[in-house]
């Protein structure tokens, strides 16, 4: 079964358990039973973000990199 992930804040979670959220203890994370349960979508998990993103190289230097940031002037 492939779990839903939420994000529930520590304050939160007596209401998500309250709406069917389920505890995962060997993930240490909330999750959704089963899909479309419209009272949980609040704490959707966003996706993961990457270590490394696409274009970013981070070869110089010894934990040191830069990241290009493009800027419009108006």
């Amino acid at each position: 079964m492939e779990r839903i992930w939420l994000d529930v804040p520590f304050e939160e979670k007596d209401e998500a358990k309250e709406l069917g959220a389920r505890w995962a203890p060997d993930a240490k994370r909330w999750f959704a039973p089963r899909p479309g349960m419209a009272r949980l979508e609040r704490w959707a998990a966003l996706p993961d973000v990457p270590d490394l993103l696409p274009g970013e190289d981070r070869s110089l230097g010894s934990g040191l990199f830069v990241d290009l940031v493009s800027c419009e002037s108006s």
